[in-house]
């Protein structure tokens, strides 16, 4: 499997490792894989480390993914922090792929750093 699920029972966060190659299945499947993980603990906290990435996946997987997650969260407070790899063709696509979560409600952010993206998840967490 190109990627990994890992629940961070402190920090309530649900941590998916990404690396090459990951297709469109494989990108549903992980993101089904973290809902479900996400579900079991009760948090909408999600981290994806995209930094084992290249380019990768299409506009239109975005696009899809995008509409799926949609209908999974609709209605709920949710955060999704994403680590950026070091290419930059990667990284613009995860651009696109923050442009769509947010123009569908969803609070995406795309961060360089893990302790920065941790501490905006836990913004979240310490809120409720």
């Amino acid at each position: 499997m190109p990627w990994t699920t890992t629940f961070l029972g402190e920090l309530r966060v649900v941590e998916s490792v990404y690396i090459e190659p990951l297709g469109a299945e494989e990108l549903m499947a992980a993101a089904k894989e973290a809902i479900e993980v996400a579900r079991r603990a009760g948090t909408t906290l999600f981290l994806g480390d995209c930094t084992g990435l290249g380019p990768s996946g299409s506009v239109l997987d975005i696009y899809q993914l995008g509409r799926f997650l949609e209908t999974v969260f609709m209605g709920q407070v949710g955060r999704e922090a994403i680590l950026l790899p070091a290419s930059p063709d990667a990284a613009e696509n995860l651009k696109f792929y923050e442009t769509v979560m947010r123009n569908r409600g969803l609070e995406v952010r795309l961060f360089r750093d893990r302790d920065t993206a941790l501490r905006w998840l836990a913004e979240l967490k310490d809120a409720a």
